[in-house]
C-alpha cells in the first residue's frame, strides 16, 4: 500500500489529502469517516434512484 494512503473499514483508500476533508464533513454529522463514505455513498445511489432513501437528509 502507498504511504499517501489509508484503508479505513469499508475497505475504500483514501488519499491522505482528503483525509481532513472527509474527517470534517463526519464530524459535522457525528458520524466516523466509514459510516459517513457510507451515508455517502446510499445518498448518491438514492439520488440516482437505485435504493430507496428513509432519511435523505442524512442523520
Amino acid at each position: 500500500m502507498c504511504s499517501s494512503q489509508n484503508n479505513f473499514p469499508i475497505g475504500i483508500r483514501i488519499p491522505n489529502s482528503r483525509r481532513a476533508a472527509l474527517e470534517r464533513a463526519a464530524a459535522m454529522r457525528g458520524l466516523s469517516v466509514a459510516s459517513f463514505i457510507e451515508w455517502l455513498i446510499g445518498r448518491a445511489l438514492g439520488d440516482a434512484g437505485l435504493i430507496e432513501q428513509p432519511n435523505p437528509e442524512g442523520p
